[in-house]
């Protein structure tokens, strides 16, 4: 999945070649769309980043780019597009697309998006929607909740989507802190979950005592010791996702026992049989814990209904669980509603 760092980058690289680019932003939706507010790909004359949703809609969007970078007298379009028999799309809803050329200009504030990108912390774009063409900058001390418009007295537009020729400027959040997932054992299933995990929206940690295991995890997955397992779960991020298969069942208890009397956690999940269940959460009542805390630990982990217990598998159905726990705000590709 490309993120935001990919896609600044790939801006930026066209920028700083003079290469001509166009970016593209779903900035509004009305109704059942293919992708949510705020996706964004970028095009130029001869390749694509990044997807609005596909079909006729997105196949438009890239015509519409490649128009507009052999137009100098134009520097942006905002345009409605219904999906529904225009487009050959049944969608039913409406999307509105901001296509803007980039330009040298455009430099800083791609810079600082893509700072902000690497370092997983949101800014604030401020788009002028007047003059010959749509002018960017971050804006700081200020924090848009989500993609809203503003018209030319700089009063708030509450409609989803307010009619074009009422729009001046635009404010967005850019990017957002990506969801931190740790993986406790870098055994089979921790390395298959791994290299899965790192293609999606979280940033993802693994920790193992065995270095020959570790060494074997994907490189662009952060690899550390866990032979302090108090030190581990105490540096975790609040709210953040965690999914333990040691080696050791023992270890694994420490982890959950450890990891449910913080009690800060998005998602706690453990590998194992029904029978390790009823052991787990027997021995867990003994030691103080109560049903509203049991039930938040996930054991057996994984998506029901794939019945292969090979490593790959393992992870696909924990992938699946672990992407349903997130909603449509944790996509680092858009700018987002907090």
């Amino acid at each position: 999945m490309a993120d935001l760092h990919a896609l600044t980058r790939f801006c930026l690289s066209a920028v700083e070649r003079g290469e001509p680019a166009a970016l593209i932003t779903q900035c509004a939706v009305e109704g059942s769309t293919p992708r949510e507010l705020g996706v964004r790909m970028a095009v130029t004359p001869t390749t694509v980043h990044g997807t609005i949703g596909g079909g006729n809609l997105e196949q438009v969007a890239i015509d519409q780019a490649r128009r507009l970078l052999g137009d100098p007298e134009r520097h942006f379009l905002l345009q409605d597009h219904p999906l529904g028999p225009l487009l050959a799309q049944c969608c039913g809803g409406h999307v509105r697309l901001l296509i803007e050329r980039l330009e040298p200009i455009d430099k800083n504030w791609l810079l600082a998006c893509d700072e902000a990108a690497e370092r997983g912390t949101p800014v604030t774009l401020r788009t002028t929607l007047t003059g010959t063409g749509p002018r960017k900058a971050v804006v700081a001390g200020e924090t848009a909740r989500d993609v809203t418009f503003f018209d030319q007295h700089g009063d708030r537009l509450t409609a989803l989507r307010p009619r074009l020729t009422e729009c001046a400027e635009m404010l967005e959040r850019f990017g957002r802190p990506r969801p931190q997932l740790w993986l406790y054992g870098a055994g089979h299933v921790g390395r298959a979950t791994a290299e899965i995990m790192k293609r999606t929206t979280f940033d993802v940690s693994c920790f193992d005592g065995r270095e020959s295991e570790r060494s074997q995890l994907p490189p662009d997955v952060t690899a550390s010791d866990l032979s302090d397992v108090e030190h581990v779960i105490n540096a975790a991020p609040a709210q953040s996702h965690h999914v333990v298969f040691t080696h050791s069942h023992d270890l694994d208890y420490t982890i959950v026992h450890g990891i449910l009397a913080r009690g800060d956690f998005a998602y706690l999940g453990l590998i194992g049989s029904q029978t390790k269940r009823l052991r787990f959460f027997s021995r867990l009542r003994a030691d103080g814990f109560d049903e509203t805390a049991l039930a938040r630990l996930t054991c057996p982990i994984g998506t029901p209904g794939i019945e292969s217990k090979a490593p790959e598998a393992v992870a696909i159905a924990v992938a699946h669980e672990l992407m349903a726990s997130l909603g449509p705000d944790d996509n680092p590709t858009r700018a987002i509603a907090l």
